[in-house]
């Protein structure tokens, strides 16, 4: 019986984040309420820890089961993710670089050449996706993160785990697009949209498999992601209608930390294209309503990653702004200084 229900909380808190990150508490609280305390239980509680940006209680958990070398190899390397996992949500170069070691640490257990199970391809898979994703990403990387997301969408096409492939395609498109807006305006024009086009089919992927599997995150976050492809290929119209979709799934499903993103995104977008007159000062006033809202502080301190760009671009839309919209973003500026610190 035991071993039936251990089974059963593990799965549910699997499904929990699967459904959306934001779960992670649920999530931590159905393992706790597990009858045993298994080394798959530790990862799980680690990654769910590391979701909720509980990055000392994510690593607390992962590093041992790393350095217990009486643990099998899998687990070890499971710990690994985790772990570099935890690291891999700083802003600190050298626990990025931290995350990095960990990963290859993780990866080292795993190799096997050509001989690696599909349990092993899916573990290195998901290492592969937090180094290049996260680590090398923020550490602007991006050769080194490419390299790492293309070796784990190839095995995660073996695997044909959906899931996983949600991610990577993701973070892929997500990749491809901050290389194409990295390019010197003016210069590598065809290189620039080869990128953008690579970037749009990784994430279309991402939204048809959100869909299918009815993952929350993906289905608000992938087509802010396309709107970003759309904007960058000059179609504002196109960028809207995708923001606006984000818009929507995130109002359908009460996500604020989606709400707030997607209508930063389309303030930017009134700001610095000819768009209908007036639809701009509508979603200033629905962005600042929502980081103004007292029951949404807590999930809004916790988008602490988010703070430079959204102070950044409040400071460059009260520079813009017509005189009858100056307070309305002053405002706006204020309490984003109250919710993340000035």
């Amino acid at each position: 019986f035991d071993r039936v229900l251990q089974f059963l909380c593990e799965l549910k808190a699997q499904m929990l984040i699967y459904l959306h990150p934001r779960h992670w508490k649920q999530s931590v609280e159905v393992l706790e309420s597990a009858p045993l305390t298994t080394n798959e239980l530790v990862v799980q509680k680690a990654i769910a820890f590391g979701y909720g940006n509980e990055m000392a209680k994510s690593r607390e958990l992962a590093i041992p089961l790393l350095r217990d070398e009486t643990a099998t190899a899998l687990h070890r390397a499971q710990a690994a993710w985790a772990a570099s996992f935890a690291y891999s949500r700083s802003t600190d170069k050298e626990e990025l670089r931290r995350g990095v070691s960990i990963a290859n640490e993780g990866l080292a257990l795993l190799e096997n050449g050509e001989d690696m199970t599909m349990t092993e391809m899916d573990i290195a898979s998901k290492i592969l996706s937090v180094k290049g994703g996260m680590c090398y990403k923020h550490l602007n990387e991006l050769q080194e993160a490419e390299d790492c997301f293309r070796t784990a969408l190839k095995y995660k096409r073996v695997v044909c785990d959906k899931f996983g492939l949600s991610i990577i395609t993701g973070q892929l498109g997500r990749l491809m697009l901050k290389k194409a807006q990295e390019l010197e305006p003016g210069s590598q024009e065809s290189l620039k949209k080869e990128w953008l086009l690579q970037a749009l089919s990784l994430l279309q992927e991402n939204d048809d498999i959100a869909q299918q599997m009815g993952n929350i995150f993906g289905l608000i976050l992938t087509p802010r992601s396309m709107g970003e492809v759309y904007e960058a290929l000059d179609d504002a119209d196109g960028a809207l209608q995708l923001y606006s979709k984000s818009l929507r799934r995130a109002r359908e499903y009460n996500d604020v930390g989606g709400q707030v993103s997607a209508l930063h995104s389309i303030v930017n977008l009134h700001v610095d294209s000819a768009l209908e007159e007036g639809a701009e000062e509508n979603s200033a006033r629905d962005l600042h309503h929502l980081l103004c809202d007292e029951q949404h502080l807590d999930a809004l301190k916790r988008m602490g990653w988010f703070a430079p760009t959204i102070r950044k671009s409040c400071a460059r839309w009260c520079d813009q702004a017509p005189p009858e919209q100056e307070e309305l973003f002053r405002s706006m500026a204020k309490q984003i200084a109250v919710i993340w610190g000035s």
